[in-house]
């Protein structure tokens, strides 16, 4: 089956343990969310998928898929879907020919009142990231950096990993005008041309 029909037939195997109704839960949903992992774990593995989340979304990731399934906590209307939010960002990098910078995302389905994204699953090493931020502090700052509390902002992460240019310059300005502010060392990857992408860009 294709990747929209294999996103959408994970999902719907989920809504047979709950997942769902737990996205769209209001109170406690962190908690809730790692509760139920721990007693669905062996159910998720056998559908052949490995499940992330955050504080925005969950991801689903299949070794032999080059796209990742995305779906956000508490889609329901009046509040924010993070989704959504990181799409219409790739829909405005896309006008401002600024998308090779971002691993793409697509809408697939609304399966029971859930959105469900695909986005191009990208490698990722956080600490190869955390490297190229560290060379570029102690450099720039002539002090030891220390991942731990020592933080850079959103504009200067970009400029520290992928340079200075005209084009990286635009990025910076469209990063900030779009509020996307969540740029640690876990949301960027490689993709299949070698070249350093944000695959978490919704903002938070």
């Amino acid at each position: 089956m294709n990747n929209n029909e294999w996103a959408v037939n994970i999902f719907q195997r989920l809504e047979e343990i709950g997942l769902p109704s737990l996205l769209k839960n209001q109170t406690g949903w962190f908690h809730n969310m790692d509760v139920w992992f721990a007693e669905n774990c062996k159910f998720i593995e056998s559908l052949g998928v490995r499940l992330r989340h955050g504080l925005t979304k969950v991801c689903l990731i299949a070794e032999d898929r080059d796209e990742v399934i995305k779906v956000p906590f508490k889609p329901e209307r009046g509040t924010r879907d993070f989704c959504t939010q990181e799409y219409r960002n790739y829909l405005l990098a896309e006008k401002e020919g600024l998308e090779q910078f971002f691993a793409p995302i697509r809408y697939v389905d609304m399966v029971n009142g859930v959105p469900v994204y695909l986005q191009e699953k990208e490698d990722v090493d956080p600490t190869v990231v955390s490297d190229s931020l560290r060379s570029y502090y102690e450099n720039e700052y002539c002090e030891e950096y220390e991942s731990g509390w020592t933080t850079l902002d959103e504009d200067e992460t970009v400029i520290a990993l992928l340079g200075e240019s005209e084009e990286v310059y635009r990025l910076r300005n469209f990063i900030l005008d779009n509020e996307i502010n969540d740029l640690h060392s876990g949301n960027w990857g490689v993709n299949s041309c070698g070249d350093l992408v944000i695959i978490d860009y919704s903002g938070f």
